[in-house]
């Protein structure tokens, strides 16, 4: 009985575990975008809003890239003019370089989604080296992508919203 227990432990204190795969991830998230995500969902966790038409229903998501430290799923409750719910997967990062300024980190995981999700780039990246904020927008594939930076903000947030839904 002792090997069996030490057996099934050795992955964890060997590291022999797999690694996450940021572009893995990414693609498997992507491909339930025109679902809206419920594949990915979990429990339903507010419904937040300004006003009626407004409310979006929040729900922990059950699926977390590699390096993220938080993500959720939301969508509308009303549907839109055409008929979409536009259900939206967010994450946040932390900075992925020490050494490289925010803009900068903001920037190189903007490319590396763009790779991943063979998404063309933001051309005119909007971003504010002094303050340290801005956001890059990139769309294909019938979703939107975007990856924002705020000031005095130590994450990344990457939203990935379904234009079909």
């Amino acid at each position: 009985m002792r090997v069996l227990s030490l057996l099934c432990l050795t992955p964890f204190v060997t590291g022999l575990m797999p690694q996450r795969d940021l572009c893995g991830d990414l693609q498997r998230i992507a491909a339930d975008a025109p679902n809206g995500f419920r594949s990915l969902r979990g429990e339903q966790t507010r419904i937040e809003g300004r006003s009626e038409d407004e409310l979006r229903r929040y729900f922990t998501a059950l699926h977390w890239p590699a390096g993220a430290t938080s993500c959720e799923i939301s969508e509308n409750m009303q549907m839109s003019p055409k008929g979409r719910h536009y259900p939206n997967y967010s994450c946040d990062f932390t900075m992925l370089d020490a050494t490289k300024s925010k803009a900068q980190n903001l920037d190189q995981l903007a490319h590396q989604i763009s790779r991943c999700l063979d998404v063309p780039p933001d051309d005119d990246p909007d971003v504010d080296e002094g303050t340290q904020s801005g956001q890059e927008l990139m769309s294909g594939h019938d979703m939107s992508i975007q990856v924002l930076l705020g000031p005095g903000n130590p994450t990344i947030s990457v939203s990935i919203q379904s234009e079909t839904q």
